[in-house]
């Protein structure tokens, strides 16, 4: 009898020891939703760090180009950086015409017309906001000194050492009126060109800019510079002649006699320091026989080649005035730094040549700016005042 309880106790330690280890052993099997969870979490954090680490950066948002014959040309540039850190992949891309257009919920809009807001959809399906009448224009790059690959073009990943190597394109693209959208009648239209991203993944960029029907446009663009914020007023010109439907002497209403002279534009800011080292970029040479033409109205394009610096003063070094001939199909820029002021302004005198060598004022009269006092704000640090 002794021998039977012993051997049922121990048969009970048994049975219970096993269960105890097959408990535990069924607990150290991970549960399905957990292994699926673990692996989704990380395939995520995995995704987000591919994904951020591209640097990738462009200049030429919110500024304006003129449309001469329903065509225009915009200039920028394309970096595989910012700041300091670099890409460490290849980055492939290219910009052409947008054909899928989208609204705020992502639901793609046929047909669309300029009347309602427009977007395009990043990697991640969220659609990005672009300009409104971007249905309006085909766009094509023209011109690209980046590396090529098939219809891309390329950003390769190279280093120097343990130094990884920033690379910077320099392009202009083409935009052109589409034939079956009439003529740009409001003075300005709001595009966007878009930059999409092929490589290391699907992505796109949006550089807005303003599309202009006027003979000179000017464009406020905020910068940084090794963290510095600085204000850069972008100034071009179009082609009077190409302007006046290639008829070489007469406007597009055939009323007023245009002449090829450059355009007369008086610069006065206050609140701001001007970097008058853009004066090099530009052509800033004195010649006496130049400046008696200009004075007696009779200089040509064939005499200045590049904007002509008459005259620059300065009462202080956050005020000042500079007068600028600038020739037709001009596009350049200027920096400012602005003071301690919290306000800053620029403004300008625009003049266009007419017939027998006159300058008036480009205003309304001639498919002009609205001036007030003769003046209009192109650059301001409230930017409603700025003139449209």
């Amino acid at each position: 009898m002794n021998l039977k309880k012993k051997f049922f106790c121990l048969l009970t330690v048994l049975v219970i020891i096993s269960g105890v280890l097959f408990a535990m052993l069924i607990n150290s099997i991970p549960k399905p939703a957990e292994i699926e969870g673990k692996y989704i979490k990380s395939e995520k954090d995995e995704i987000r760090g591919y994904y951020t680490s591209l640097h990738f950066d462009y200049t030429g948002q919110n500024s304006v180009v003129v449309l001469e014959n329903g065509v225009s040309y915009a200039s920028f540039k394309l970096t595989n950086y910012i700041g300091e850190d670099v890409t460490k992949r290849d980055i492939e891309y290219n910009i052409t015409t947008v054909k899928k257009f989208y609204d705020a919920k992502g639901n793609e809009i046929t047909n669309p017309d300029g009347s309602e807001d427009l977007y395009v959809l990043d990697v991640w399906g969220t659609p990005q906001k672009v300009g409104n009448d971007t249905c309006k224009y085909e766009f094509k790059v023209v011109s690209n000194d980046g590396e090529k690959r098939g219809d891309n073009y390329l950003f390769s990943y190279e280093t120097s050492g343990s130094i990884s190597i920033g690379k910077t394109h320099n392009l202009t693209v083409e935009i052109k009126r589409k034939s079956d959208v009439e003529e740009l009648k409001d003075t300005i239209e709001h595009i966007s060109i878009v930059v999409q991203l092929n490589k290391p993944y699907t992505q796109v960029y949006v550089i807005n800019m303003i599309v202009s029907n006027r003979l000179i446009a000017f464009s406020q663009i905020d910068n940084t510079l090794f963290d510095i914020d600085f204000k850069t007023l972008q100034i071009q010109t179009a082609n009077v002649f190409s302007h006046a439907g290639k008829d070489e002497r007469y406007s597009p209403d055939g009323t007023s006699l245009y002449d090829g002279k450059a355009f007369l534009v008086e610069l006065t800011w206050k609140n701001l320091i001007f970097n008058e080292d853009d004066l090099n970029k530009i052509h800033n040479g004195f010649d006496l026989e130049l400046q008696e033409k200009l004075l007696s109205g009779d200089a040509s394009n064939i005499d200045i080649s590049k904007p002509y610096v008459f005259s620059i003063t300065s009462s202080n070094k956050s005020s000042g005035t500079l007068v600028l001939y600038i020739p037709q199909a001009s596009d350049f820029s200027l920096d400012f730094l602005p003071t301690n002021q919290s306000d800053y302004e620029i403004k300008a005198k625009v003049k266009v040549c007419m017939k027998d060598n006159e300058y008036k004022l480009y205003d309304t009269s001639l498919g002009g700016y609205e001036m007030v006092d003769d003046y209009i704000i192109v650059m301001s640090s409230d930017k409603t005042k700025i003139t449209k």
